[in-house]
């Protein structure tokens, strides 16, 4: 259903540019489209692109604007024309979407001698919704308060600050992402780093992640390495990771199998809680001066090292290839620490 209900400014124009290209002696060809729209704070903007770059600006107002650069090079004019309408740009308008669409000719083959690439450049409001899928190309967005849908495939994505909820899916790329307020997280076979993070679940594969200060985070890490500056409350599951917390605030429960490094350089001293299960899995927890609480340590074919003047152990149990302590914590009342792991070892200190 065509659009009705706002006003739409509607500039749409067709150039085409033919250009001596001086490395390869090909023809350049180009097809631009422009469209504006005035809308209301709900209306969603969809971009699906591949084999190009999008921008998304942030603006206050009530005008979106969408320009699209179709850049087709070839041999000679009439194979950089041939290439060219391959390429087709799909645009949905309804009362509250807006929807361009990248569609490929399946025919279309990729020969060294020639090249294609299709450009999204936006301006929008940053209270409205943005869903943005992006393949083979790279992309940036600015700060946004409404809710994004970002999904980044075969390329770089960085990002300031997204302060409504968030759907974020990076794979076999790279990342810089400001700020999450809240959302989901999917890291495939990437590098990405965050500087700040609120209440998030995160789920991270093959890949190296960075991040700097988190509220609370649920995650799955699986064959990679998660690093993290600062987290007030952490839950979830390391698996054939490495595991680095800087700080600790206030909680921690986690299971942990086959990792050949998981530590938590500083526990807070006022902290809560701390549970943590293992397999093949060593655990070295150092705690703040003033840490008070109570500590319970058990192993199967590993060791446990309590050797911090803060911890007081008042119960040892050995016994063929299992060991179990209990004891305090400075004063011993505060939080709790329970940490169990088999064919690791345990470093209180």
């Amino acid at each position: 259903m065509k659009i009705s209900q706002y006003k739409v400014i509607l500039l749409v124009f067709v150039l085409f540019v033919g250009a001596e290209t001086h490395a390869k002696n090909n023809v350049e060809k180009v097809r631009r489209i422009q469209k504006t729209y005035t809308v209301k704070d709900f209306v969603k903007l969809n971009i699906e692109n591949s084999f190009g770059k999008v921008h998304v600006n942030s603006t206050s107002g009530h005008t979106i604007d969408v320009k699209v650069e179709v850049i087709a090079r070839r041999k000679n004019e009439e194979r950089a024309m041939e290439l060219l309408d391959m390429i087709e740009i799909e645009i949905d308008e309804s009362s509250d979407e807006i929807s361009f669409k990248t569609e490929i000719d399946g025919k279309l083959t990729s020969r060294s001698s020639e090249s294609f690439e299709i450009n999204y450049m936006v301006s929008m409001p940053r209270i409205n919704p943005l869903q943005l899928k992006n393949s083979f190309g790279n992309a940036y967005v600015s700060d946004r308060e409404g809710d994004v849908a970002l999904e980044i495939r075969y390329g770089d994505v960085k990002v300031e600050k997204l302060n409504g909820d968030a759907k974020v899916k990076v794979s076999f790329g790279n990342g810089e992402f400001k700020y999450v307020a809240k959302g989901d997280l999917e890291i495939k076979y990437s590098d990405v780093s965050f500087e700040q993070l609120g209440v998030v679940r995160m789920e991270q594969g093959f890949s190296d992640v960075e991040i700097g200060r988190v509220k609370t985070m649920d995650l799955t890490s699986k064959y990679g390495e998660v690093d993290i500056q600062s987290v007030d409350g952490i839950k979830g599951y390391v698996g054939f990771s490495d595991m680095t917390i800087e700080s600790l605030g206030i909680e921690m429960v986690m299971e942990a199998s086959y990792s050949s490094s998981f530590e938590v350089e500083h526990i807070a001293h006022d902290f809560q809680r701390i549970e943590l299960q293992g397999k093949f899995t060593s655990f070295e927890l150092g705690f703040d001066e003033g840490a008070n609480g109570t500590f319970e340590a058990r192993v199967k074919f590993g060791d446990i090292d309590y050797s911090s003047t803060k911890m007081n152990a008042s119960y040892r149990d050995h016994s063929d290839a299992r060991s179990e302590y209990k004891g305090s914590i400075g004063s011993g009342k505060g939080g709790e620490v329970r940490v169990e792991t088999s064919y690791g070892n345990i470093e209180l200190r």
